[in-house]
């Protein structure tokens, strides 16, 4: 972010000055009627740019966004924006969308893996029986994998936490 500040300003005064440095100097030697010396000037000009060399830390920063941004997309991953791609440098773990769930809103149970001493229609059931009262989509995606009538009547002291979850 700071280069992202500093490149704003640093550049153009850097460019704008080596454009200076390579055109004000020959023309005040024509006005006093000396030699321009075009190419003597246009190399200090250059040299100048290269003197300047954090152009090339201010340019860097930008080009790797721009290379990460381009390889991800080239992987069919979206990154929105460079803020977001140095967001993802703290990231631990990345879920990528292959059932629809994020894109299209469509939740599908693709597998139970229950802890020691559970089986997995248990864990479905409980859960199913659990979530009977509730429209969420994650709890019509487990009850449609559990693929069995619910009887709600079975089921008391039904609590929706909202961000959290169903507690019977």
């Amino acid at each position: 972010n700071f280069i992202t500040k500093f490149a704003r300003y640093y550049t153009p005064a850097v460019c704008g000055g080596a454009l200076v440095l390579a055109v004000l100097p020959p023309i005040i030697r024509m006005i006093m009627g000396e030699s321009a010396m075009w190419g003597d000037w246009i190399t200090r000009a250059l040299t100048f740019l290269v003197i300047s060399c954090p152009c090339a830390l201010v340019i860097s920063i930008p080009l790797s966004f721009f290379a990460g941004i381009g390889c991800a997309s080239a992987n069919g991953v979206l990154v929105k924006g460079s803020n977001y791609l140095e967001a993802l440098s703290d990231t631990q773990y990345i879920v990528f969308d292959k059932t629809g769930t994020l894109t299209k809103g469509v939740f599908e149970v693709t597998g139970i893996y229950p802890a020691n001493g559970f089986d997995e229609s248990t864990i479905v059931g409980l859960a199913s029986y659990a979530e009977s009262a509730s429209n969420h989509p994650i709890s019509i995606s487990l009850k449609k994998y559990f693929g069995k009538e619910i009887k709600r009547d079975s089921v008391s002291d039904i609590e929706e936490i909202a961000g959290h979850g169903v507690s019977a």
